[in-house]
């Protein structure tokens, strides 16, 4: 009954240990995921900040497909042709619109 007694312990103690290893391997793994979310939430708010204060800027793009027929793509954007929002004529909000 003692050999029982013991086996039993010492299952209780390998399933135990087993259950805290493996525990601090998943708490270390949801540890980087959350490090791995919060550098890329910074590069995407440094990307947008920078997006946002060149808003008007041109820029350009070049795609490179594959397949049977690669081609390359080039995309260019310029400044839009708009007065700026100072020379705009502003509508009077009392007089009513005409249709």
């Amino acid at each position: 009954m003692a050999q029982r007694r013991r086996l039993g312990f010492l299952m209780a103690l390998l399933v135990a240990l087993s259950v805290s290893a493996t525990g601090c391997s998943v708490v270390g793994k949801v540890k980087t995921a959350v490090h791995n979310v919060e550098g890329n939430k910074a590069t995407i708010d440094s990307f947008t900040q920078n997006l946002q204060s060149r808003a008007n800027a041109p820029f350009e793009a070049t795609y490179a497909t594959t397949g049977s027929a690669p081609a390359t793509i080039v995309y260019a954007v310029d400044r839009p042709a708009v007065a700026s929002p100072s020379t705009r004529r502003r509508r009077d909000p009392t007089r009513p619109t005409c249709r």
